[in-house]
């Protein structure tokens, strides 16, 4: 189980694979054969609602910060929410199957997980936030 409904997933999958988003559609797809839930961050979630998917979920949360370049200092709810995940990766990147694979099965492990994916204008700040979150690996 994924914890989304199908059409919802295949939705998410068409607009990721629209917008250019190789990594979100690659993460969708695999909450449809992996027991992980996919879930987005956004600039003004608060603790309140990763509390809230936390507790709904049931199954590992997979929580995506999708920065867009504008670093941590927009994102008034990224260090409570690295805390709370407790582990945490940053990809300014490509598509690397094998890195988001090992994503996977970290969210899996920790059963709480950050992706915080961002364009290469801001992966020093992100990387410098994540450190005590990386268990040692980032991208």
């Amino acid at each position: 189980m994924s914890g989304h409904d199908g059409d919802d997933l295949q939705a998410m999958i068409g607009l990721a694979d629209e917008l250019g988003e190789a990594g979100a559609a690659y993460l969708a797809r695999q909450t449809l054969t992996k027991p992980i839930a996919l879930r987005w961050l956004k600039q003004d979630s608060t603790p309140a609602i990763i509390a809230d998917l936390d507790s709904a979920l049931g199954l590992t949360p997979f929580l995506i910060i999708d920065d867009d370049g504008v670093g941590p200092s927009d994102w008034p709810s990224a260090t409570w929410a690295l805390k709370w995940a407790g582990v945490a990766a940053v990809n300014a990147g490509a598509l690397d199957p094998d890195f988001y694979a090992d994503c996977v099965r970290r969210a899996s492990l920790h059963r709480r997980f950050i992706l915080i994916e961002c364009n290469d204008s801001s992966p020093a700040e992100w990387l410098a936030i994540t450190k005590p979150y990386s268990k040692g690996w980032a991208t």
